[in-house]
């Protein structure tokens, strides 16, 4: 419902669909016409598009390891993906919760990411980002 210029829930929503064994969310992105809710949800891998009305899941998109926040920019939404990428030959892992992630001898997570999706088509790009991308924000079209 609507309070103001709010939109408030008064019910859980489960994240869980077929194949998702945990949907862990992160932070929240409403689209520009406060139509779409986007969540980033670190377990499964995928950031939800969810109707803002209804709370229904209208599509997901697919990200790297532990997407943790987003930010939305009319049809460019922005995914820090705090895991990063996956491993390559011989580099060392180490698991966080059921991710392989690539860290340095120390056992420090090397990579970072942001998910960039057309939310036009769906299409989505990786950009290498360094360790621990989040607090993403647009500031006109330039993403930070």
């Amino acid at each position: 419902r609507k309070e103001g210029d709010r939109l408030v829930h008064d019910r859980d929503v489960s994240l869980l669909k077929e194949g998702r064994k945990k949907a862990t969310p992160g932070g929240l992105a409403l689209s520009g016409d406060r139509t779409k809710l986007y969540v980033p949800l670190a377990d499964a891998r995928v950031v939800a598009e969810l109707d803002a009305a209804t709370l229904t899941e209208l599509r997901a998109f697919p990200t790297l390891h532990l997407p943790c926040d987003v930010a939305v920019n009319g049809d460019l939404l922005a995914v820090a993906d705090w895991g990063g990428r996956e491993k390559e030959d011989d580099e060392a892992t180490a698991k966080s919760g059921t991710h392989d992630l690539v860290v340095d001898r120390d056992g420090v997570m090397t990579t970072g990411a942001v998910t960039l999706v057309n939310l036009r088509d769906g299409s989505t790009r990786h950009v290498a980002t360094g360790r621990h991308p989040a607090g993403l924000a647009f500031g006109g079209d330039r993403l930070y």
